[in-house]
């Protein structure tokens, strides 16, 4: 027998939260599409998020400072271990950096050719009613616009979203080492950019999938335009046509 209390709960949840459920379960699946790939596309998205914090934001901050400090001490001492730094950091952090885009940009485009490929063979297979009842422009931009939405995920918010955290949580770590008080600020700072950050999300959101819509409406003009050309040569509908398509775009 079905719990009541159950059903009560799954009714009461709030619409934040099941948008919020909405993007955990797509992002998940966005991860599956990876199959056996995911794991070296995460070794290297995390080692190249960690290169990027760690190697060009942290360790180029304490190389500034003893610059600085050479300067205002006149410690030639400084200087050196500065050089020293800037040179390991360069020559180890840089082939890292191509080693693990690399790494990541392999997987990736191997992923997107697998579901072009599976998007293909989906499409032929779908029987003639199923595609009577969609524009053309409608299969183009799913096999084009959406398809390319997953790519620039894979590429670059997954990337930026890691590269975000890791550098946030590791500055933090590094100010309150050199001062409590200057790391407190900087701890603060940082939840309150968070917060304003997902106070942005909601309308963003709301305006890529409309983009996104859209993008779907512009190609199906399109398609229009370029299918009626010997139509709109005959019937003189050129100005017509044009205009049709410059309302959507």
């Amino acid at each position: 027998m079905r719990d009541p209390s159950a059903s009560s709960i799954k009714k009461r949840r709030s619409p934040v939260r099941e948008r919020t459920l909405v993007r955990e379960r797509t992002l998940v699946r966005v991860m599956r599409l990876m199959g056996r790939r995911f794991w070296p596309y995460s070794l290297g998205l995390v080692t190249f998020a960690l290169t990027i914090a760690v190697c060009f934001n942290i360790i180029l901050a304490f190389l500034m400072k003893d610059v600085i400090d050479a300067a205002a001490q006149n410690d030639a001492a400084l200087i050196r271990r500065a050089v020293v730094l800037a040179l390991v950091t360069f020559l180890g952090g840089t082939p890292l950096l191509i080693g693990t885009r690399y790494l990541t940009a392999v997987c990736i485009k191997r992923t997107m050719t697998e579901l072009r490929s599976h998007l293909f063979d989906h499409v032929t297979r779908l029987p003639v009613g199923r595609l009577a009842g969609r524009h053309s422009g409608d299969l183009i931009s799913r096999a084009t616009n959406d398809l390319q939405r997953i790519e620039g995920i894979y590429f670059d918010q997954l990337n930026y979203v890691l590269v975000s955290i890791l550098m946030g949580v590791i500055s933090i770590g590094a100010i309150f080492g050199l001062n409590g008080w200057l790391g407190l600020v900087a701890l603060v700072a940082g939840l309150l950019t968070t917060a304003a950050s997902v106070g942005f999300a909601q309308p963003l959101q709301r305006a890529a999938t409309a983009v996104q819509e859209a993008t779907g409406t512009l190609t199906e003009r399109l398609i229009d335009l370029m299918q009626g050309i010997a139509v709109t040569r005959a019937f003189r509908l050129a100005s017509l046509i044009h205009e049709r398509y410059t309302t959507a775009n």
